[in-house]
């Protein structure tokens, strides 16, 4: 993946394999945060609205050009901060004023079109998708993950706190942790796994 590749010493010209110079290679990412019934307005939705702001903070501070968006989702998806839209502090608290458990039931599978999508349409020469949910949702988000595989899209489905360990079903792409000190631990290992299932290195 883009991030471990730089902390690696590896440029993206070798994470990507395109034809471009360093620095006309642009990140866009979607963090996208499970706004169902589930989640509810509880500590499992604050652990995991902390562990996505947390998440973009270190994605630019690794690389300050990265784009993010921040989307909720559940039966449907709501666009909370846009691509266009600088990341700071009152980005993030605007993500987390808006943030609702309180929508009918997880739809993973819109979550993860929807991302896609927004990918897409922006251009993104390097994607990346990083769904904090507890993993509750279709059985066609699977379907939707193999999907942006194929694209070179490397996806994360993280569940940070208890009941969220459903987010194990997504084997190489997804990953749970008690809470974000454990989170921090093993990210890296699940970095490198979802990057290898992107094909972002071999």
């Amino acid at each position: 993946m883009y991030v471990v590749g730089l902390e690696q010493g590896m440029p993206p010209l070798d994470i990507f394999m395109r034809k471009k110079p360093r620095s006309e290679l642009k990140l866009k990412v979607v963090l996208a945060l499970d706004e169902s019934t589930s989640m509810g307005d509880s500590e499992k939705m604050r652990a995991n609205g902390e562990a996505l702001l947390a998440y973009g903070d270190a994605i630019k501070a690794i690389d300050p050009d990265a784009q993010i968006s921040g989307i909720g989702f559940s039966d449907h998806v709501r666009l909370h901060h846009g691509f266009e839209s600088d990341w700071g502090d009152q980005a993030k608290a605007h993500i987390m004023h808006q943030a609702k458990g309180e929508y009918s039931a997880t739809d993973d599978e819109r979550g993860m079109a929807e991302s896609l999508g927004l990918l897409m349409m922006a251009g993104a020469e390097a994607g990346m998708v990083r769904a904090f949910t507890d993993g509750q949702g279709m059985p066609g988000t699977k379907k939707w993950v193999d999907q942006a595989n194929a694209e070179n899209v490397s996806t994360l489905l993280i569940g940070v706190g208890a009941g969220c360990e459903a987010t194990r079903q997504f084997g190489e792409n997804g990953l749970h942790a008690s809470g974000i000190a454990q989170l921090i631990q093993k990210l890296s290992t699940s970095e490198a796994s979802a990057a290898k299932k992107a094909g972002w290195i071999g």
